[in-house]
């Protein structure tokens, strides 16, 4: 007579099987004379991966808590008439910051070879605590020459005005309470005014805002260097 073994059972035979094979080929393993160092690197990279996930954790709640307290600035115009037009700065924020500094707004006029520049910076204190609001003080100039032109440097400025114009992005750096250095961007023109977030002024942070400023240098210098052998194409009165 044939005798048959449930399949059941033979599942497990096969599977106590290859765990004896497994476990035999390991202490064959375990007698080559490599096996100290293959169980040195293998405890190393153990070790490694256990403090690698404990560093990313612990950088992930820092980042957690820092973008918590961190101060957001946000410029913003009031005013009904044009004349009484004001730009304001406010942190909105939940923790102090000082140390503010605007990027100057430049804008080319290539029909009649002007630059004009707009200088924003804080009255008063350089500080800003949570939920204060200052006001931005003015200087404008025209070809380096200080001028009268704030109202309509503003007017440009203003994303409520209905003009079409690029949307502009005004540069802001900071130090919040810790004496840490962030930037961000104020982004303004037609369809409002938004606030990006801040970010850490970093490397990358400060290649960023020296790669704006070169560019910015560079396209001055073409244009003086090309005003310099062409005319104006719209006149200004002697006047202005």
């Amino acid at each position: 007579m044939y005798s048959y073994l449930p399949i059941g059972s033979l599942n497990i035979f096969l599977k106590n099987s290859n765990s004896m094979n497994y476990w035999q080929n390991f202490l064959e393993l375990s007698q080559q004379p490599f096996f100290p160092q293959l169980l040195s690197l293998v405890n190393v990279i153990l070790i490694f991966l256990t403090a690698l996930i404990m560093y990313l954790s612990w950088d992930a709640d820092k980042k957690a808590n820092e973008l918590q307290l961190l101060p957001l600035l946000a410029i913003y115009f009031r005013g009904k008439a044009l004349k009484d037009r004001i730009i304001k700065i406010r942190n909105i924020g939940k923790s102090p910051a000082y140390d503010i500094k605007i990027e100057s707004f430049t804008t080319i006029l290539t029909d009649v070879q002007h630059v004009w520049r707009l200088d924003l910076s804080l009255s008063g204190t350089n500080v800003l605590v949570t939920d204060e609001e200052k006001d931005l003080t003015i200087i404008s100039t025209d070809n380096e020459k200080d001028t009268e032109m704030n109202d309509f440097m503003i007017f440009h400025l203003d994303p409520e005005e209905n003009h079409k114009r690029e949307r502009i992005n005004l540069l802001l750096t900071f130090r919040n309470a810790e004496g840490n250095c962030y930037y961000s961007e104020v982004e303004t023109g037609m369809g409002g005014l938004f606030v990006r977030p801040s970010k850490r002024l970093d490397l990358w942070g400060k290649y960023y805002i020296s790669r704006r400023k070169y560019h910015e240098k560079l396209l001055l210098i073409l244009y003086k260097f090309k005003w310099k052998f062409t005319k104006p194409h719209i006149k200004q009165t002697k006047g202005n």
